[in-house]
């Protein structure tokens, strides 16, 4: 009898038309999403599905993990991302400072975008499934390659000097956030030992740092 009526919940909640299925699925994403920006930290697929009021199991009909729900969310976040970086490539005679200027406000004023690359980064560290790996990778490459095309046209560097330009910018996205956002004890004793002080404005920091990281990748 339990069976059954959980058999009947699951066709219950399992919608039926295309519209139905889709609006499912952003439900899911939308949950997933407040979980992370709520908690920190990635959720689970139970806790997702309670917060979607869906059994977990209806989960799987959308998702095949709780990994490929948190890459869906970050493809969203890096897709729009490439596209202005495009766009800004492709400008004639648009200055390298304008195209990094490009880059630092899209991460800071579209606010999903660092919790989830951040989020996606350490579930990556954590997996052990080549698979989920694989996906995370194919997200990456496939806007990579399409803009490193863009930079050997205009800058006439080979396509996997641009892939590099592209991972360290990636690189220094994270690393500049992770030095300005340290804890503040650490921040202290750095003060108090009069070793460094820290970066106050993460927008301006990151532009001119990628400034120059453009600058010295595309003119050498």
């Amino acid at each position: 009898m339990v069976i059954c009526q959980f058999i009947f919940d699951m066709k219950n909640q399992r919608a039926r038309s295309k519209d139905e299925k889709q609006q499912r699925k952003e439900e899911i994403l939308s949950s997933a999403l407040d979980l992370l920006l709520k908690n920190g930290v990635v959720a689970s697929a139970a806790q997702i599905a309670a917060a979607s009021k869906i059994a977990k199991g209806t989960i799987y009909l959308y998702f095949t993990s709780k990994e490929e729900i948190y890459l869906t969310l970050f493809q969203k976040q890096w897709d729009p991302l490439f596209l202005q970086i495009n766009k800004a490539i492709s400008t004639p005679d648009l200055p390298i400072k304008e195209i990094t200027a490009t880059i630092a406000e899209y991460v800071v004023t579209n606010t999903f975008f660092l919790p989830l690359m951040i989020a996606c980064s350490g579930m990556l560290g954590r997996s052990k499934d080549k698979e989920v790996i694989r996906s995370y990778q194919k997200i990456l490459s496939k806007n990579l390659e399409e803009s490193s095309q863009l930079l050997y046209k205009r800058f006439e560097i080979p396509p996997n000097k641009g892939i590099n330009l592209f991972l360290r910018t990636y690189a220094l996205v994270f690393g500049m956030w992770d030095v300005i956002h340290m804890p503040t004890i650490v921040k202290e004793v750095f003060r108090e030992e009069q070793w460094t002080d820290f970066p106050k404005n993460y927008q301006q920091e990151l532009q001119e740092t990628l400034e120059m990281l453009w600058h010295s990748m595309l003119h050498t």
